[in-house]
């Protein structure tokens, strides 16, 4: 295991909300090369997610993070 950061922008890219993990890091082989890497519901239980298909709307809210930063001096 590997500690690592996943941190993501918000819209206005004023705030950067991160989340310290531990990822399991596995060598690449012929049969996980092409696999895509997914975010995990770790991560996913502690946002508000809204996802309406007809209004063509997605949105997701960090409600709980491990740190959060202002991106902007």
């Amino acid at each position: 295991m590997e500690q690592g950061v996943l941190a993501f922008l918000d819209r206005d890219k004023s705030k950067i909300y991160a989340y310290e993990i531990e990822l399991q890091i596995f060598a690449p082989t012929r049969n996980n090369a092409t696999l895509p890497s997914l975010l995990g519901r770790d991560i996913l239980n502690q946002w508000r997610v809204v996802i309406d298909f007809p209004r063509r709307i997605f949105e997701c809210m960090p409600r709980t993070w491990s740190f959060r930063i202002n991106s902007k001096p």
